[in-house]
């Protein structure tokens, strides 16, 4: 999967996002704002801005992962840059939690809320099993929480076909990345192929227990995955079935390619609302324009993303 496009992407776009007309609300917590796999903090320049642009909320800059920092503590809000875009779960963790610990202590928080893009999430939620952990509210966004069939067809290429894809070097790191990415699925024998995702969906109750959790998946584009091979309920790399965990509130935003989601009016919204401890949207779905809505409607795709997502959040996910 190519998520190094999010950085590249996002950032070319940032000058013409269509920010929501509004101010941002004031944040109830210090914010960490975390990219994913091949992402980069410049995925985030929009969604800093809108949040940052009337001075109700300070931004507290980049967070360079592995490295020294002092917090500032009049900040509100932060974004944190991994060592690696491809760096393996265990060490992201590590990166996340000196992070969050050097909030809390420079700001005075007992705790930070975290808005997480695609593995981001998966580092989170990692995070989230360490009894000592200090996050009280969780966005994901484009997470694949049971995994994403592109990262097996990027292991496939590169362990079988010899052909690195993104990142387009050897860097076993990056295979073992994409491995922990892949779908969670389990064979006839009952061994996973995905051991640590499979683990950390088996403590999902221990995650949810200690967040509060927001899920928003990206839908209406074509995306591998699913028993025909490719599912129209996806957002091109991450279908939302793969998003959407049990017991937890889930937003569906319509025709947001993966790295776009970061750009999204309606995210954004969202995520202040649920940052600052106000209501949310009463249905689970988000869209950036009228016509969209009437696209989705008129196409029959609203109905049937409906009745997907009330079979994920009730059994939970297995994309086949």
């Amino acid at each position: 999967p190519n998520e190094s496009s999010s950085g590249s992407q996002a950032q070319a776009v940032a000058s013409i996002v269509d920010l929501p007309e509004e101010p941002a609300p004031r944040l109830q917590r210090p914010v960490l704002m975390v990219h994913g796999y091949m992402g980069a903090a410049s995925d985030f320049s929009s969604m800093a801005d809108w949040i940052g642009r009337d001075g109700v909320n300070r931004s507290g800059g980049v967070i360079h992962g592995g490295q020294p920092f002092e917090a500032d503590p009049k900040a509100n809000f932060f974004v944190l840059q991994f060592s690696k875009p491809w760096n393996p779960i265990e060490r992201n963790v590590g990166e996340l939690k000196a992070a969050v610990d050097e909030i809390c202590r420079k700001t005075g928080a007992g705790s930070i809320d975290v808005v997480a893009h695609s593995k981001g999430g998966l580092d989170v939620r990692t995070y989230l099993m360490d009894s000592d952990e200090k996050i009280d509210h969780v966005l994901l966004l484009g997470t694949p929480n049971h995994g994403a069939l592109v990262a097996n067809l990027g292991v496939f290429a590169r362990d079988r076909l010899h052909i690195p894809t993104f990142p387009k070097n050897d860097d076993p790191e990056a295979t073992q990345c994409l491995g922990e990415l892949s779908v969670d699925h389990v064979d006839r024998r009952g061994t996973p192929n995905n051991p640590l995702l499979h683990h950390l969906n088996e403590q999902w109750e221990v995650q949810r227990g200690r967040a509060q959790f927001l899920n928003i998946a990206g839908t209406g584009i074509p995306t591998a995955g699913g028993a025909v091979g490719v599912s129209v309920l996806g957002d091109g790399l991450v279908p939302q079935s793969s998003v959407a965990m049990p017991g937890v509130p889930f937003r569906r935003m319509w025709f947001r390619p993966h790295s776009f989601l970061l750009t999204s009016k309606s995210v954004m919204r969202e995520m202040a609302a649920f940052f600052a401890g106000q209501p949310l949207k009463s249905d689970g779905d988000l869209f950036d324009s009228p016509r969209d809505r009437q696209q989705a409607t008129a196409s029959g795709l609203l109905d049937e993303a409906q009745r997907a997502a009330e079979g994920y959040l009730v059994a939970g996910s297995r994309p086949s």
